[in-house]
């Protein structure tokens, strides 16, 4: 007889991908727009270092204040240093290891060095294997 049973292993997470399609493009007090730096047909998405904050390809010199509200439309990925995918939520709230409000708004400040400079602590990304609604 065949069994699945979990086993825990210990993986190196690096990274954390986030994905959303912003829900108020063209929209007067729209940060997004076709000149958004990661934003490819409609979606945003950027993978950061979960210890230094810096986002892999942001331009230089490219600055991005985010308060968006993206409810349960969201996507987010915990990656190993090689961008495989350890675990995921997808198409739900904001998670606790990421900058929110009521989970509900996400919130990213970019500064003009491509880093995530309010991300909250590495030690966070827990929340992706917490099992808890978000």
């Amino acid at each position: 007889m065949k069994l699945k049973i979990m086993k825990e292993v210990e993986v190196n997470a690096a990274k954390v991908r986030i994905q959303f399609s912003p829900r108020y493009m063209g929209e007067d007090d729209c940060v997004f727009n076709e000149n958004t730096p990661m934003l490819v047909n409609g979606v945003f998405s950027i993978v950061y270092d979960i210890e230094s904050g810096v986002i892999d390809g942001w331009p230089k010199d490219e600055c991005l204040e985010i308060h968006e509200k993206v409810c349960d439309g969201g996507s987010y990925y915990l990656l190993d240093k090689d961008g495989n995918e350890l675990s995921s939520i997808i198409e739900n709230y904001v998670p606790d290891c990421v900058n929110n409000e009521y989970g509900d708004y996400l919130i990213i400040s970019i500064d003009c060095h491509g880093v995530y400079s309010d991300m909250r602590p590495a030690s966070t990304v827990s929340c992706f294997f917490n099992g808890e609604e978000y």
